[in-house]
């Protein structure tokens, strides 16, 4: 496969759009895209809800899809992280969902990886 834009379906009549890493062992859902800065996300919740920005750019995935890509399990949070100086850092969570609506929980447990503090 390749890296890129994908469209997934939540149910047989509503897609949505999701960027795509594929490695050689693993591949890599974005939910959350931030580069610039160029897109405000200072944004009602109602477009939190259904996501917005483009998958290759600055992008929110939405809370809905979300949960839709979480629900079934077996899923890793993993945050990469860059500061303007170019020094990254990474941590993950081995389990990561977001209960349905109309609260949308986060579930986050088994923490590994080092932040500056």
């Amino acid at each position: 496969m390749k890296n890129g834009t994908y469209t997934l379906w939540l149910n047989d009549t509503t897609p949505f759009k999701v960027h795509c890493e594929h490695g050689a062992s693993t591949s890599y859902t974005m939910i959350l895209r931030r580069q610039n800065g160029s897109l405000s996300f200072y944004r009602p919740f109602l477009e939190y809800l259904g996501g917005f920005g483009h998958p290759q750019y600055e992008y929110w995935a939405g809370l809905n899809a979300i949960y839709h890509l979480t629900y079934i399990g077996n899923t890793i949070l993993t945050i990469n992280m860059q500061d303007w100086h170019g020094n990254n850092r990474s941590v993950r969570y081995s389990h990561f969902s977001v209960s349905p609506r109309p609260y949308y929980y986060l579930n986050i447990h088994g923490f590994q990886g080092g932040c500056p503090r």
